[in-house]
Parts: structure tokens; C-alpha cells; sequence
């Protein structure tokens, strides 16, 4: 059974999570052409992960969850790295527009998040650095189920985040981040 299908942004592929053992192989990550054919294997799983995938701009990588740590897979080399530690409790990855960032929320409760680290981060797939997100009065921004969604307006970047049961929504500049 496969799940978790995304479309590359050039609309030419699709990656998905396969959950089960087939004929085309183990379950894992798997990238195929929109006309179909046989899928290639991107990076190893199981039955719930790796999932939340999202192609980098550039259909060049994808950044996905496993196990509630970031991955991001080299579609090409069939590579995969961990630009996080683990333990940390990353969910809802997704790339900025130019591939140079990467927005995550991070799950309160993990050995390495203490509950006061959890919110939004950004996060520099190439150094590692991140940051979390402040929204305009200094407090935390907090990202749902739902993905958070960029803005831009007044040649500034935005962020908003619709909200939960036990949070408002909320926007939120992103001082310092050009381009994002």
C-alpha cells in the first residue's frame, strides 16, 4: 500500500511512502515519473515512515519525517543525511521557495525538546542553524496540522499559521529572513 504522494514542482514526478514489501520493493521512499513505470527506491522505511514529504523547489531534494527526525533525501544520489539531531521531535517540514530554508514544528514532550523549545523553527539545510519564530509581539509561532503558509506583503515575509484547539491563529514577520 503506498500513501503520501507529492507532486515535484515541475509536475514530471511523484515521490511517495510505500508502506509494504512489493514486487517493486521494501518499504521506504520511492520517486517515479507521472507516466508511471518502476518506482526507484530513495530511502529506506517502514510501515509508518518516512512521511510529510515536500520536493525542494528545484525537484532536487526532498525533505520528509522519519520517525520524528527531519531526512533530507538527495533525489539523484539516492542519499539521505539528517540535518538535525535526533530527538528533537521535527513534523511538518516544508521548503521555502528558493531551497535555502526549511520551516519545521517542532513536537513538545521529545528527550531533546524540553516542552518551552517547542514552535516553528527555521531552519539552513546546508550550515544546520536554526531558529525558532517569534511572531510581532516577541511570543512564539506555532504551526498546526494544517501547513503553515507564507506571505509576502509590504515586501516583507510573513508566516501564518492557522491555528489549533489550543491555540489562536497566528502571523508572524520573519525579521532578518530575506527571501524566504
Amino acid at each position: 500500500m503506498d500513501e503520501a504522494a507529492v507532486w515535484s514542482h515541475d509536475g514530471q514526478h511523484i515521490a511517495f511512502h510505500r508502506r509494504f514489501q512489493s514486487a517493486d520493493g521494501p518499504p521506504g521512499v520511492y520517486f517515479v515519473s507521472k507516466w508511471g513505470g518502476t518506482p526507484r527506491l530513495l530511502a529506506p522505511g517502514d510501515f509508518w515512515w518516512p512521511k510529510m514529504l515536500s520536493f525542494s523547489p528545484d525537484d532536487r531534494y526532498l525533505v520528509g519525517i522519519s520517525n520524528f527526525v527531519m531526512i533530507i533525501i538527495d533525489i539523484k544520489n539516492a542519499t539521505v543525511r539528517e540535518p538535525l539531531p535526533p530527538g528533537i521531535g521535527a513534523y511538518e517540514p516544508d521548503w521555502s521557495p528558493r531551497a535555502d530554508a526549511i520551516i519545521y514544528w517542532r513536537w513538545p514532550g521529545f528527550p531533546a525538546t524540553p516542552d518551552d523549545s517547542a514552535g516553528l523553527y527555521f531552519l539552513d539545510p546546508w550550515s544546520g542553524n536554526q531558529r525558532i519564530f517569534l511572531d510581532a509581539s516577541g511570543q512564539k509561532l506555532y504551526g498546526s496540522r494544517d501547513r503553515v503558509h507564507q506571505a509576502k506583503f509590504d515586501n516583507r515575509q510573513y508566516l501564518y499559521g492557522p491555528g489549533g484547539r489550543d491555540w489562536p491563529p497566528c502571523l508572524g514577520h520573519v525579521p532578518g529572513v530575506r527571501n524566504l
